[in-house]
């Protein structure tokens, strides 16, 4: 799973990188001049869907091992960014940082989870006998 989140975060950290460093340039050429309001937006938003990619990555890893943990870091985290949006909804750029944070937060939250359930069970750990 190492090597998966590595390869996961090199493409998607160019992209966002891209993105972050040329946004009006991305918008151009994706959609011509009439998005390119949306330009300060872009960064934060991209930032926001490679951790959700992440998140989405580790929790199709744990369903895969019987890990149902990682469905309700993700369940907890999607209610807490519903409720976020629902107080804070003023501006684009509020809407788009509450994307940031939940993506953020399950991200986190998943790899944290997954680094000491790996360690818990060795280098012989088997996800779906060991987890109760």
């Amino acid at each position: 799973i190492h090597k998966s989140i590595l390869i996961t975060l090199a493409i998607t950290g160019a992209i966002t990188l891209f993105c972050f460093l040329f946004p009006d340039f991305v918008l151009m050429v994706a959609f011509g001049d009439q998005y390119l309001d949306a330009a300060p937006y872009l960064p934060v938003i991209i930032m926001a869907f490679s951790l959700f990619g992440l998140a989405t990555m580790l929790q199709r890893y744990g369903l895969a091992t019987g890990k149902w943990a990682f469905v309700m870091i993700y369940a907890v985290f999607t209610v807490m960014g519903v409720g976020m949006i629902l107080a804070f909804h003023e501006t684009p750029m509020q809407i788009a940082l509450v994307m940031l944070a939940t993506s953020a937060g399950i991200s986190i939250t998943s790899a944290v989870y997954l680094e000491l359930k790996l360690k818990e069970g060795g280098a012989g750990y088997s996800p779906v006998e060991k987890e109760g």
